[in-house]
C-alpha cells in the first residue's frame, strides 16, 4: 500500500484495486460486445389475477447468454454497468425486444401485456420518448397499452420534479406505467397524485416476510389502500407460497408474481407454460387446498386487521365529513371468524390466547358500534376518545394473534411428529 501525502490530504492506494478495476473494464467490454452480437435474451415471469387465476401479463427480465459462462442473471453484470452508457444501450435493446415479442405473440393470438424496467438514466435522455414513440409506430399491430414501463420508486422520487411531464406524454400515448418496488422509497400523496401511474408493485421483501413480520402486513394493506384511493392496480411481488393468496386478497392485492407461480422462463418455455395454465393444468399448489392451521389464523388476523383499520379511518373521516350509509354499516360488520368452526375448534380451545382473543373481539365490536352515536351527533371528543381505545385494543389483538399463531404452529408440528 502506498500513501501520497500533500499537506493534509491523503490518498490511499491498494494494489487489489487494480484487479477490481481491471475486471470491471473487461466485463464492460464484454457486455458491449454482447449487445452487438445479440447475446442478451429476455425471460418472462407471469403475473396472475389472484381471483380468476388468469395470467394477466408478464414481466420481461434480461439475461446474458455468455458464450463461456452460460446464462448469467442480472446480479452478475448489472452492478458493473450501472450509471454507464451500457445501461442505456441495454435498456434500448430491452424496449425493442419486448415490442418484437409482443408482435410475435399477437400473430399467435396471445394478447398478454409485457412489463419492462426502465432506468432513471434512460428517462433523463431527451431521445427516450421519441425513440419509444418511433418503436411503437414501427409495430402498429401492437396496441400501446400492451407495453408497461416499470420505474423504481426510488428513481421516481429522485426525479419527481422532472418526471411528471415525461411520464404524462408516455401515458397519453397509451403505454401503461408502474412503480416498481413500492414501499422502499419515500412516496407522498402529492407524489402519487401527480404521476400518471396505473400500477403499484409491492416490493417483494414485504411479501416474503409478511408471515414473520406484522409490520409488513400493515405496509401491504396501506399500499393497497393508497392504490384504491388513486385508482391504481396492485401487484404483489415475491409470492413464494400459494398460501399467500387469501392473505394478499384480504390485504387488497388482486395480482401477484413469484416463484409459487413460476420462475422467469425463456420465451418458448413460457409459451408452453401459458398454454398449460390456460387449459386448466395449473400446478398442484393452485388447485383448491386446505390451508395449514397457522395460515388460517393469520388469514383471519389479516381480515380483522383490515376491518379495524377501516373503522379507525372512517372514524377519523367522520370528524370532518358526513359518512355514507354504506360506511356507517361498515362499523357493524366485523368479520366472521370461520377458523373457529369445525375440527380446528378443539385445537384452538386449548390455547389461552384463543379465549383472550374472543374477549378482545367482542370488546372491539362493541367499541365500533359505540362510535356510531357520537358520529351521528358530531361529538368529536367522544369520537377521538373511542378511537384511542380502539387503537390500543387493535395492538393488543395483533399481539394475541401472534401468540395464537405460534402456539397453533407448535401444536401442529407436535401432532405431525407424533403421527410419524
Amino acid at each position: 500500500m502506498a500513501i501520497d501525502r500533500h499537506d493534509y490530504d491523503y490518498t490511499l492506494y491498494n494494489s487489489s484495486m487494480d484487479e477490481v478495476i481491471r475486471k470491471r473494464k473487461a466485463l464492460m467490454s464484454e457486455f458491449s460486445r454482447a449487445i452487438a452480437e445479440k447475446e442478451l435474451v429476455l425471460h418472462f415471469q407471469p403475473i396472475i389475477n389472484l381471483r380468476s387465476r388468469a395470467v394477466s401479463g408478464v414481466e420481461a427480465l434480461v439475461r446474458w447468454n455468455h458464450p463461456d459462462r452460460g446464462l448469467l442473471l442480472p446480479g452478475e453484470f448489472l452492478p458493473e454497468i450501472a450509471g454507464t452508457e451500457l445501461l442505456v444501450s441495454m435498456g434500448d435493446w430491452v424496449l425493442e425486444s419486448a415490442l418484437d415479442h409482443l408482435s410475435r405473440w399477437s400473430a399467435r393470438g396471445l394478447d398478454l401485456p409485457i412489463s419492462i424496467n426502465v432506468d432513471l438514466l434512460q428517462l433523463r435522455r431527451e431521445e427516450f420518448v421519441p425513440r419509444l414513440f418511433d418503436l411503437l409506430a414501427a409495430h402498429p399491430e401492437v396496441p400501446a397499452h400492451r407495453l408497461e414501463i416499470e420505474i423504481l420508486e426510488t428513481s421516481t422520487a429522485e426525479g419527481f420534479h422532472e418526471f411528471p411531464e415525461v411520464l404524462r406524454r408516455i401515458h397519453e400515448r397509451g403505454v401503461r406505467l408502474a412503480i416498481d418496488d413500492f414501499g422502499t422509497g419515500y412516496s407522498s400523496l402529492s407524489y402519487l397524485k401527480n404521476l400518471p401511474v396505473d400500477t403499484l408493485k409491492v416490493d417483494r421483501g414485504f411479501v416474503i416476510g409478511m408471515l414473520d413480520n406484522r409490520e409488513n402486513l400493515a405496509i401491504i394493506e396501506s399500499i393497497a389502500s393508497l392504490a384504491r384511493i388513486f385508482g391504481h392496480g396492485v401487484v404483489a411481488e415475491g409470492m413464494e407460497r400459494p398460501e399467500f393468496i387469501p392473505l394478499l386478497q384480504k390485504l387488497g392485492c388482486d395480482f401477484a408474481q413469484g416463484y409459487a407461480i413460476a420462475r422467469p422462463m425463456a420465451e418458448e418455455v413460457f409459451l408452453d407454460w401459458e398454454r398449460g395454465w390456460r387449459s386448466g393444468k395449473a400446478p398442484e399448489p393452485f388447485r383448491p387446498i386446505s390451508p395449514a392451521p397457522e395460515i388460517s389464523v393469520l388469514s383471519n388476523e389479516v381480515e380483522y386487521f383490515v376491518w379495524l383499520q377501516g373503522v379507525l379511518s372512517l372514524a377519523q373521516k367522520a370528524c370532518f365529513a358526513a359518512l355514507s350509509p354504506e360506511e356507517v354499516l361498515f362499523f357493524q360488520n366485523a368479520p366472521v371468524h370461520v377458523w373457529r368452526e369445525g375440527a380446528s375448534e378443539s385445537l384452538y380451545r386449548t390455547i389461552p390466547a384463543f379465549t383472550q382473543l374472543e374477549s378482545a373481539h367482542r370488546e372491539a365490536d362493541s367499541l365500533s358500534r359505540q362510535l356510531l352515536d357520537p358520529i351521528r351527533e358530531r361529538d368529536l371528543e367522544a369520537i377521538r376518545d373511542l378511537s384511542r381505545q380502539l387503537l390500543l385494543l387493535r395492538d393488543e389483538i395483533l399481539s394475541l394473534y401472534g401468540t395464537l399463531q405460534k402456539e397453533v404452529l407448535f401444536q401442529t408440528l407436535l401432532g405431525t411428529r407424533a403421527k410419524r
